[in-house]
């Protein structure tokens, strides 16, 4: 399982470490520049910043999970969940490094002066990919046969199933019930819901479109980043189900500890390699649309409606989903009601699985 931490911590450095690169070329890091300074030299350093952290902060947290095998099971435990945030953290400190030599880099030579620029409109519906069906259909499909097996071998459970295991075993048990067998499920069928909603609201609601010197070629990666994003969140949505259906399972058929880690290292890696898998099926698209020439209009210097260039709080802007501006997909609006709206639903549907086998055990 060690090993399986250590290289589901590597794959997301890898993706952490492609985000520029799938980013748009005019938000290097979430900087707006003109597309005329895509290739200054200080954006280039602050990008090589970016990836130097990012590739020192990998590196650590892939020594200190493979360091943690010869610490006690409830220690690696800990260290499985400590290495991604202390990669992301690096991540995030590398990212706010290498903005601050963009940003200064323009302030002091005015890069916006005598730069025309126009504020993108909303994408028509009809540009926008379809929502894709058949993979929320069979993520479904998936938890309601690992229903149907637990319920046709229901009387074969044992009184006690347990609820949480490490290396070491199981560390939290709780009484057969249909909320400790079946709540694991209705998590699942919680996180399909909701990632199937997502990709419908990306689906529906009006999209910013950004000129970015060439709306031609902007269109083209706005259409390649939409379809990505729908594929990434098809694609966790089955493999989510898959996770939490097969571990149901072998939870309440009181499968050997051995078992238990080994699909547990088996899924992690896969969920990780289908979504950098996904991520990487769509880049040489995304790039080739950004690659076109240009000399039109520039999306505008909006860097004052983007906190730490992550979140975008505009309370002025009817728009509820944007463009993010580092990797592929949407951000919603924090200024705008709906966007609250969307990202308290998100929450609550990310806090009501956590605790839901709890509350039904």
């Amino acid at each position: 399982m060690v090993y399986a931490d250590a290289l589901v911590t590597l794959l997301l450095g890898a993706l952490l470490l492609c985000t520029p690169a799938l980013s748009r070329t005019t938000v290097p890091l979430g900087v707006s520049i003109p597309r005329s300074r895509i290739d200054d030299p200080a954006v280039a350093a602050g990008i090589r910043r970016f990836r130097v952290g990012t590739l020192a902060a990998t590196v650590v947290a892939v020594v200190v999970a493979l360091a943690a095998a010869a610490l006690p099971a409830r220690a690696q435990a800990l260290a499985a969940g400590v290495c991604p945030l202390l990669l992301l953290l690096g991540a995030l400190l590398s990212m706010q490094a290498g903005r601050a030599g963009i940003r200064r880099a323009k302030i002091d030579g005015d890069w916006y002066a005598g730069t025309t620029v126009r504020v993108g409109a909303s994408v028509t519906r009809d540009d926008r990919p379809a929502t894709p069906w058949v993979p929320y259909a069979v993520a479904t499909a998936v938890l309601a046969a690992a229903a149907s097996l637990l319920t046709v071998w229901y009387d074969r459970i044992p009184a006690r199933i347990p609820q949480q295991v490490d290396g070491s075993g199981v560390t939290r048990w709780a009484d057969k019930s249909a909320g400790s067998v079946f709540g694991p499920l209705l998590v699942g069928l919680t996180v399909v819901a909701v990632t199937w909603g997502l990709a419908w609201l990306i689906r529906r609601l009006p999209v910013r479109h950004l000129p970015d010197g060439n709306p031609q070629s902007a269109r083209a990666r706005e259409r390649a980043a939409r379809e990505v994003t729908q594929r990434i969140l098809a694609a966790t949505s089955v493999a989510v189900a898959v996770v939490v259906s097969g571990a149901a399972t072998l939870l309440a058929l009181d499968a050997p500890i051995k078992t238990l880690n080994a699909f547990a290292a088996a899924t992690v890696v896969a969920v990780v390699a289908v979504v950098l898998g996904s991520v990487v099926l769509g880049f040489r698209r995304i790039r080739n649309a950004a690659a076109m020439p240009g000399d039109g209009p520039d999306s505008p210097d909006d860097d004052a409606r983007w906190k730490a260039g992550v979140f975008y709080v505009a309370p002025d802007d009817p728009a509820i989903l944007v463009p993010k501006r580092m990797g592929i997909g949407y951000t919603v609006n924090l200024g705008n009601p709906v966007g609250l709206s969307i990202t308290a639903v998100v929450l609550l549907g990310a806090v009501a699985a956590a605790t839901l086998p709890a509350l039904l055990a």
